[in-house]
């Protein structure tokens, strides 16, 4: 069982936290950037949403700029494009300033999809009585 998933590439990483369960046996899980060498929180999402998004993103990446996902709490979005052969997704803040941008290569999206399939949240819960 896991804490958290890395999906990193040569810029920063983006990570989900394994999060809560939810009522409806999903997770609640947070999102943090992580970028010269600073973890900066995005916000939530449930876990089911952010792989379908994100592994939607990687299969078929838009041409044009166009909304990979939203979430929750601090209202961060990733917006995703294929472009001069590279996959970006750009993240907006709450007030639509774009802060940050996460290029993956080929090989990163592989990287991306295997982590995502592997990704089995704990609890938190291990050793507690």
């Amino acid at each position: 069982m896991d804490a958290e998933v890395a999906l990193p590439c040569a810029n920063g990483a983006l990570l989900i936290g394994a999060g809560t369960p939810t009522a409806g046996g999903d997770r609640w899980c947070p999102v943090y950037l992580m970028m010269g060498g600073v973890r900066r929180p995005l916000g939530a999402q449930t876990l089911k949403y952010l792989r379908k998004r994100l592994e939607t993103f990687l299969d078929a990446p838009p041409e044009a700029l166009a909304c990979v996902f939203a979430l929750s709490e601090l209202h961060t979005c990733g917006y995703g494009e294929f472009r001069q052969a590279e996959l970006r997704l750009k993240l907006q803040d709450r007030n639509a300033v774009f802060f940050a941008t996460l290029v993956l290569a080929a090989s990163d999206r592989e990287t991306w999809h295997e982590r995502l399939a592997a990704f089995q949240p704990s609890d938190g819960r291990a050793g507690q009585a």
